[in-house]
């Protein structure tokens, strides 16, 4: 049975054979979370859990709210808790650049009966 470890982006296999590399777009980790706007008394709030940023120092968000609806979002550096990316949107498929920590999408919805969905891209 092969033995795994993984630290600092680098996969190593060990079955007779050693495989290195970093990641790539085909091997990226995702984080989604979701705002039910049918049920007002659940939050209205949500955030992704992190992700590291590509070698190229992006990472994708996309947002979609329900029609008609609109969210205010943020993109936190996990390590300094600073805003890097921000605004209210209905929806948005976008690569934000210049980023080189881990990172997460908040979501906060605007309006009552609102809701939708947000994800966060990286490795």
């Amino acid at each position: 049975m092969p033995k795994i470890w993984k630290q600092a982006g680098i996969v190593l296999a060990v079955s007779g054979a050693v495989l290195a590399g970093t990641a790539t777009a085909a091997q990226a980790k995702s984080s989604t979370c979701s705002v039910n706007g049918a049920y007002p008394w659940l939050p209205n709030s949500c955030q992704t859990a992190s992700v590291g940023a590509y070698s190229n120092h992006t990472v994708k968000i996309s947002i979609g709210a329900y029609a008609g609806c609109k969210f205010d979002y943020k993109v936190r550096d996990i390590a300094n808790n600073k805003v890097v990316n921000s605004g209210r949107v209905a929806t948005l498929s976008k690569t934000i650049s210049g980023v080189y920590s881990f990172y997460r999408l908040e979501l906060t919805r605007v309006g009552s009966g609102c809701g939708g969905s947000g994800e966060i891209q990286g490795v």
